[in-house]
């Protein structure tokens, strides 16, 4: 016969693929930002700004499963957002716990420290230095850590199927 036993997976280490979204709070990041001072000379200005940076995600999670509706993990993960309102970045990484909720449709909630790529002044720049020119490269991309908070979907349902119940069957 085609009958498959499935019931919930337990007692047992899994990895589970998501996606979702996420915030990231950047505090006190610095813009830099070209002012004309006069027809041929440019000054480097400072706006320092809270931010709340949002990607879409995707995680990898390792749990420890059990029959319960709640499970806890770890999850690592790659984001996709849009910076300057023009280009597309895949260089935001997450790292953190997580509380993974259902059985069937899985939800998981994820929080800890994101590395995201921010500007900051190439050396030899300082603020208020005059640049002949707009175009002139002023600015280096470096890595910082944030605290972020993510919410996503995990794709793998959690039943499998269980041979050795489903050969017991068989043989009755």
């Amino acid at each position: 016969t085609s009958f498959k036993y499935f019931e919930y997976t337990k007692k047992a280490f899994r990895f589970d693929a998501s996606i979702g979204i996420g915030v990231t709070f950047i505090n006190k990041d610095s813009v830099y930002d070209l002012i004309k001072k006069d027809d041929n000379n440019f000054v480097i200005n400072e706006i320092i700004e809270n931010k709340i940076h949002s990607s879409l995600l995707s995680f990898l999670t390792a749990t420890w499963r059990s029959t319960s509706e709640f499970a806890i993990g770890v999850s690592a993960g790659v984001g996709l957002s849009v910076a300057n309102g023009s280009s597309i970045n895949l260089n935001n990484y997450y790292l953190g716990p997580s509380l993974i909720v259902g059985r069937n449709e899985r939800i998981s909630i994820t929080s800890g420290i994101s590395l995201i790529q921010v500007d900051k002044l190439k050396l030899g720049y300082n603020l208020n230095d005059a640049l002949a020119s707009a175009n002139e490269s002023y600015t280096r991309k470096i890595n910082k850590l944030y605290p972020f908070i993510a919410f996503s979907y995990l794709f793998k349902k959690n039943k499998t199927p269980n041979l050795a119940n489903n050969a017991q069957i068989a043989l009755k």
